[in-house]
């Protein structure tokens, strides 16, 4: 298990190591300016990402996915999203700053839960991972539960939890000071004409 704790937050994480199981521990993180990356998940195109950074001056210590997504965020910002071509939910904070970015795969293949409390923000790629804090409840959400036994699945943004909510898929979240907007990098293309 990885850790990065500061006097503003805390990223843990429990990677299955398959790319560079001796750099590749997360969460990774790089000093100037102080950005912490934390990813579930596979970048397909990292490799070629990795090329165009490599040329734009970027150097890296690993050969892992993740410096990779934390390299494209440094030169594009919330840009760098819509390069992202996988399965995955990342969370990336910056130090000084103080901001979060979650953000999750275009089809929403790997879970991305939040729950705010207050001006407090947790996160996790599973439900279990919110529950360990202390503050996050445990009441059903009768609304999602009726969903769920008439739709065998309950739509997103809700859980079957009340007060935590699954980040859409091909969305972005920010955190800053307490406040949250979320963000489109991605949609479905509109049909061909003429198909419905």
């Amino acid at each position: 298990m990885g850790l990065y704790q500061s006097a503003h937050a805390t990223l843990g994480t429990v990677r299955l190591s398959i790319v560079d199981f001796a750099r590749g521990a997360q969460p990774i993180v790089f000093d100037r300016p102080k950005t912490v990356v934390a990813l579930n998940g596979e970048i397909y195109n990292h490799a070629a990402l990795r090329a165009k950074l490599e040329q734009m001056g970027h150097r890296f210590s690993s050969d892992c996915d993740t410096e990779t997504v934390l390299h494209a965020f440094l030169e594009w910002k919330t840009g760098a999203f819509h390069r992202l071509n996988g399965m995955f939910a990342i969370a990336i904070w910056m130090e000084e700053e103080r901001r979060l970015f979650l953000v999750r795969d275009r089809m929403g293949i790997k879970p991305l839960y939040f729950s705010q409390m207050c001006s407090d923000l947790y996160f996790g790629s599973e439900l279990k991972a919110l529950f360990g804090h202390e503050v996050i409840g445990r009441r059903i959400n009768l609304r999602a539960l009726q969903h769920y036994l008439s739709l065998n699945y309950v739509p997103g943004p809700e859980t079957l939890i009340e007060g935590i909510e699954k980040l859409a898929p091909g969305r972005w979240l920010e955190w800053r000071n307490g406040v949250i907007r979320h963000e489109h990098y991605w949609q479905p293309p509109p049909p061909p004409a003429g198909v419905r």
